[in-house]
């Protein structure tokens, strides 16, 4: 049995839907394990605090919690983990310090796991609107709106259906996010030169959107995890 990159997604039909448009995009000789936690970030923070996260594995935690498609795979089989969640501002139990500890925490995919944070959720993949510059696309950090209805109106109609994303449109997705987060991060709305790590992003979040405007910079984490995975240079290779 080949060594496994297992994907620990919030949800399971957008986020299994969107993997299994991209993954053949950015591997070409595996194929990951996708299983779904079925609850938001701060149920997982929660989670975790319960039981002391610091001395436990999350692939134990999730065999524990009842993940079956996890039963007949060894941890020691597992090479990366990657987490994927939204930050989901109007949440019972939101808080930007949960946050911040689980990105602290969970930094390093062959260790505990990398996670990546969509704003404000996993729909904004898809929120890319047509004649209008990415880098001013904001949406409610706090305030509960419905944010799928947004992007169902306002994004460009090509990206909504994710299970029948074209080669170009997946290009698209990515440049436009890379430069988005790079705008976020540095100020210029183009492809990053370096890559931009989870804390640095969320403090960007913080900085320049939420704390004066309680508003959110939409950002998706997929786009996010193809610049950590590949690197600078590869991954603005494949976008060319």
């Amino acid at each position: 049995m080949s060594e496994i990159i297992l994907f620990i997604v919030e949800g399971n039909k957008t986020e299994h839907s969107l993997a299994n448009s991209l993954f053949p995009f950015y591997f070409t000789d595996k194929k990951p394990k996708i299983v779904t936690f079925g609850a938001e970030i701060y149920q997982l923070y929660s989670f975790l605090k319960k039981q002391e996260y610091a001395d436990y594995d999350i692939v134990g935690l999730l065999k524990e919690r009842g993940t079956v498609e996890l039963d007949n795979i060894k941890r020691s089989k597992i090479s990366e983990i990657y987490l994927f969640f939204d930050y989901d501002g109007h949440a019972r139990g939101a808080s930007d310090e949960k946050i911040k500890e689980l990105i602290t925490y969970f930094d390093d995919e062959t260790g505990n796991g990398k996670l990546f944070v969509s704003y404000p959720m996993i729909e904004s993949i898809k929120h890319i609107i047509p004649e209008r510059c990415f880098s001013t696309v904001l949406a409610e950090a706090k305030v509960k709106e419905r944010y799928k209805e947004v992007v169902s109106k306002e994004g460009c109609k090509t990206l909504q259906n994710l299970n029948e994303l074209s080669g170009e449109s997946i290009k698209s997705i990515h440049t436009e996010h890379l430069k988005k987060a790079n705008f976020l991060c540095n100020d210029k709305f183009e492809l990053p030169e370096e890559i931009l790590e989870q804390q640095v992003i969320f403090d960007s979040q913080l900085m320049k959107y939420i704390k004066p405007d309680e508003k959110i910079s939409v950002l998706n984490g997929f786009p996010m995890l193809f610049l950590h995975y590949f690197g600078v240079s590869k991954a603005i290779n494949k976008l060319s």
